[in-house]
């Protein structure tokens, strides 16, 4: 089975809906990937023959949850200066991940988010090993209107 990930514009329409503000992204080349510290959120078929991981950026993630909830910008800021999500935003950027479920649901496949490990958690080493070779990679840097941006990947691992 061949997995295609739907395009960087579907997602940014996705995520300008749910925060209500301008999201765009560009497809990154294979020198901009995601960096180090990065967590990873898991997605799984109805069927349990897709994984999908999404790697993603400490400031990517506290970027999209203030936005979520309409916190300043300096709160992002300053959870990415303690190197962690704070509880709110941990709880928040959970749920604009379960949203990024419908991103993916657009392949015609049952998809739903199963975890989320937010920096300084490692997801498990063979997960991220089977996200550097997955079989279908997107890799995006967005531009949320009025806060920081970031890096986020998907991967499909079959």
């Amino acid at each position: 089975m061949t997995f295609a990930l739907p395009s960087a514009d579907t997602f940014d329409r996705l995520l300008g809906d749910l925060l209500g503000r301008k999201v765009s992204s560009r497809v990154c080349g294979p020198n901009e990937r995601v960096r180090y510290p990065f967590g990873a959120a898991v997605y799984d078929s109805a069927d349990h023959t897709l994984t999908v991981v999404v790697l993603y950026e400490l400031g990517t993630a506290c970027s999209l949850a203030a936005a979520l909830s309409l916190l300043p910008p300096a709160v992002a800021a300053e959870s990415v200066k303690s190197g962690t999500l704070s509880e709110q935003l941990r709880e928040n950027f959970h749920e604009v991940m379960n949203v990024a479920s419908h991103y993916l649901a657009g392949t015609g496949l049952r998809i739903s988010l199963q975890t989320v490990f937010p920096p300084p958690e490692v997801a498990p080493p063979k997960l991220l090993k089977g996200a550097l070779t997955g079989a279908s990679r997107i890799d995006l840097e967005l531009s949320i209107a009025g806060y920081e941006g970031g890096r986020l990947c998907f991967v499909a691992l079959v």
